[in-house]
């Protein structure tokens, strides 16, 4: 029997966390098995893991030099799919398979539209006093919207001047559409930072961006950046500035775009971006590993002082809602989510690859 997850390839990234690893390859093939999934495995840990991993199910395990870039690993990973979908997951995620299959038969019958992804949710796992451990959603943001404009330029502007804080790097793409986006990334980025803003902005030149109001992924709230101050600025530095937005000019040059009117308003705009975000980054990474701490623990607080998980709006956290069945998820799919995040241990692993991968030689 022809399942839509035939047409699917989940690109799943890794570095230093196989037990985040453990879990995602775990979580997509209790859904389906028809899911291609590419794991593109760039850790210093012996390749042995990667075979351990075929325990949970088939898929096609790359693996990568420790030094291997982000845009490097997607681009040779991308040349084996051979699905009508793509999408990219990061190892600490869980995009909803149901929600791709939404997105598939969306696609199909919008070719104006180049992505598709929904609404995208924390989860929480806690244990209260004589209860039994407990997994809880919060909504991440509520300020993306669907990205209509005809105009490519219109969009990509919407996207990179932060008028709409939604943008399709983690979405779903037609695999055509995703080569491309990659291959056109690489010749213009070498650093983070702008390793998101210029797939995000190629893609929207592409075409149509489209939110659903359903679920989409869902994440493990991150409270610890490895970005200090000094690092933030060599990422923005004003020659990266400038490669990146002249890719994504070229990108929309195809769409009767002034080039040079367009790079210079993408550096502008990109300059703006930085001169506003430097002062979020400490000077010592150690005040951000303690500001992880002050921020778990608040959250820790609210948990334990949170007795109906039904929906109830916490005041003390303006916007978010605390539920253990958000509207909209594949009940089936949660249930399946829960017990996989249940069963993981993943320790500092995640803290640990940021660092390290974050200040990887090739970025230099």
């Amino acid at each position: 029997m022809t399942t839509p997850f035939k047409d699917l390839t989940i690109i799943v990234p890794t570095f230093n966390r196989p037990s985040c690893l453990r879990r995602a390859v775990e979580f997509y093939h209790s859904i389906s098995q028809d899911i291609t999934l590419v794991v593109a495995d760039s850790s210093v840990y012996t390749p042995q893991f990667g075979k351990e991993l075929t325990s949970l199910g088939p898929f096609k395990y790359k693996r990568f030099a420790h030094t291997a870039s982000f845009q490097e690993k997607i681009n040779e990973s991308l040349i084996s799919v051979t699905t009508d979908f793509c999408t990219i997951a990061a190892d600490d995620d869980f995009v909803l398979p149901s929600a791709l299959s939404d997105g598939m038969a969306f696609l199909r019958s919008n070719p104006d539209y180049t992505t598709y992804h929904g609404t995208y949710l924390h989860y929480y796992a806690i244990k209260l006093p004589f209860l039994e451990k407990k997994i809880i959603f919060s909504t991440i943001s509520n300020r993306g919207s669907t990205l209509y404009q005809n105009s490519p330029l219109e969009r990509v502007l919407s996207y990179v001047n932060g008028v709409n804080t939604y943008y399709p790097f983690y979405a779903l793409h037609r695999s055509e559409d995703l080569k491309f986006v990659w291959s056109h990334t690489e010749k213009y980025v070498d650093d983070w930072g702008l390793l998101e803003h210029v797939p995000s902005a190629t893609s929207l030149a592409l075409g149509k961006m489209y939110v659903s109001e359903r679920p989409f992924s869902i994440r493990e709230p991150n409270f610890y950046t490895w970005i200090t101050k000094s690092r933030f600025l060599e990422m923005y530095s004003d020659a990266n500035i400038r490669r990146a937005s002249e890719g994504i000019s070229i990108a929309l040059k195809d769409f009767a775009c002034n080039e040079e009117e367009t790079k210079a308003e993408l550096i502008a705009s990109f300059k703006k971006y930085r001169d506003s975000c430097v002062h979020k980054y400490p000077a010592d990474p150690g005040n951000s590993l303690r500001s992880a701490k002050v921020s778990s623990n608040r959250v820790r607080k609210l948990l334990r002082d949170f007795r109906h998980l039904s929906g109830t709006k916490v005041s003390k956290v303006p916007a978010a809602r605390l539920v253990e069945t958000p509207l909209g998820c594949n009940l089936d799919e949660l249930k399946k989510l829960k017990q996989v995040i249940n069963g993981s241990e993943r320790g500092n692993e995640i803290i640990e690859s940021r660092v390290t991968y974050g200040n990887s030689p090739y970025s230099k």
